[in-house]
């Protein structure tokens, strides 16, 4: 066994372990391990404790782009159809509708099973960027739309 996997197997015992990361300083547990650094306050776990330079934590994709509605897949434009005055975007919506048939109980229980979320809210966030209620402009609006959804109800 390497030295990093045995730092590694340090790591995963730690209580100060969060979904692969280290809640001391944010670092992914790998980096700690390969770097033979260990940040924890009341000793280190393993190296000798000195300060070791980690790479720079990768960086956050950029948000994408909102896609004109005539290429919006037919899914997206569905879900439009069901907007109310809140909903910044096609993410909203399916949210809420996710939300009534279990959604909230299906994360948790992924949550559980998993140890880790399922995602949801970078999903949600996704869609609200990539399919935004302002951008519909083949003859529905989005307040055509809240009218045409109010009225089904």
């Amino acid at each position: 066994m390497s030295d990093w996997t045995h730092n590694l197997g340090a790591c995963h015992r730690c209580p100060l372990r969060r979904s692969g990361f280290c809640s001391v300083d944010e670092r992914s547990i790998v980096d700690h391990a390969k770097s033979g650094y260990c940040p924890d306050p009341d000793g280190p776990r393993f190296g000798d404790g000195a300060v070791v330079e980690l790479p720079d934590p990768p960086a956050q994709p950029a948000p994408p782009s909102p896609v004109p509605y005539e290429l919006w897949p037919w899914w997206a434009k569905l879900l439009s159809l069901r907007a109310i005055e809140t909903d910044a975007g096609v993410g909203d919506v399916a949210q809420r509708y996710a939300a009534q048939v279990g959604g909230e109980r299906f994360k948790r229980l992924y949550k559980r099973a998993s140890g880790q979320g399922c995602g949801c809210e970078v999903r949600q966030a996704e869609w609200n960027a990539k399919y935004p209620l302002s951008e519909m402009d083949d003859g529905l609006t989005r307040q055509s739309c809240v009218e045409r959804h109010s009225t089904r109800l």
